[in-house]
């Protein structure tokens, strides 16, 4: 441990001191680099708190929207879950609307908002850089995701199904198989290992799987996509799906900093990160109008649903 006593030189150790000092220019100047790396937000490295000092936090741009997007998407959602279906949905259709459609709406609002708060959370984290946490949060992340997927393919079934019921049911069952098989590959830590290609090939093949057999057996069952536009808004789902390839791509392929090749310290709104989140709570909320639209579709049809109903 280092003397805090003052101790004498004489000039030639001054004079022998002060050269080597000049022939090692560029060692110190490595070494002033070096403490203001140690320096966050103007405050000192040793003044930092004990958490800050073991994980030297690397604060960064992106991750901070990204936890700020998710956070205003979790309260939005919450603010919808609580007040939407009393205020809105019921007086809409007040004869015809279902505990069903209730259930439905708030089923999905609830991941949406489990969703958006768990992902603020991770990144939250991420953020602070609390590495012994970080991968359990990731896993939360990842197991969010499948709920979200498997919620807003089990409500779209509803309205798609409303008056096959045995269809909505095998599909619900379905779904949900589906959704522990994603889970074991979560939990089991497989996922982590993989690449972000692999990854993003994991969750567009659940995504597919999902979407593929309940299409299939609609158009099927209705004679072909025409019939399906009195049910649920096909163009909608459609422009859904777009937006879900396009944030996949950029996840995988960084853009637009991979073609700009921008470094950390040029993290900004364009960055990939900020960007595939934005898309991806931006698409949440999407499907929620989309079900409200094809709410709007059933209850205006001359079909009523065979589900229970709030008179009943």
């Amino acid at each position: 441990m280092a003397s805090l006593t003052t101790v004498e030189q004489n000039p030639v150790e001054c004079k022998t001191a002060t050269e080597k000092y000049s022939d090692a220019t560029g060692e110190v100047a490595s070494n002033a680099d070096a403490e203001t790396k140690e320096t966050k937000k103007g405050f000192p490295f040793h003044d930092l708190a004990k958490w800050q000092k073991q994980y030297k936090n690397k604060s960064s741009r992106s991750e901070s929207l990204v936890a700020l997007i998710y956070l205003l998407g979790s309260m939005s959602s919450f603010c919808l879950l609580i007040f939407f279906t009393d205020f809105y949905l019921i007086p809409l259709f007040p004869t015809t609307t279902t505990m069903t459609d209730y259930i439905v709406f708030n089923f999905y609002l609830l991941n949406v908002f489990v969703f958006c708060m768990i992902h603020f959370i991770y990144h939250f984290i991420k953020n602070i850089s609390l590495q012994q946490h970080l991968e359990h949060w990731q896993k939360f992340s990842y197991l969010a995701n499948i709920n979200l997927l498997i919620s807003s393919q089990i409500t779209i079934l509803y309205y798609l199904f409303y008056d096959y019921v045995f269809f909505f049911k095998i599909f619900t069952l379905l779904m949900t198989f589906i959704g522990l098989v994603a889970y074991f590959v979560i939990l089991t830590d497989k996922l982590n290992s993989y690449k972000r290609f692999n990854k993003t090939v994991f969750f567009i093949s659940v995504s597919v799987i999902c979407c593929s057999l309940p299409l299939l057996t609609a158009i099927i069952t209705f004679d072909g996509l025409e019939n399906l536009k009195d049910r649920i808004k096909l163009n909608a789902i459609t422009w859904e799906l777009v937006t879900l390839v396009v944030a996949s791509m950029i996840y995988v392929t960084r853009f637009p900093e991979s073609l700009f090749r921008r470094n950390e310290k040029e993290e900004g709104w364009n960055h990939s990160e900020y960007l595939f989140h934005l898309l991806i709570s931006g698409t949440a909320f999407y499907h929620f109008f989309i079900l409200i639209q094809s709410y709007i579709l059933m209850h205006s049809s001359l079909n009523q649903p065979e589900l229970i109903n709030f008179k009943s």
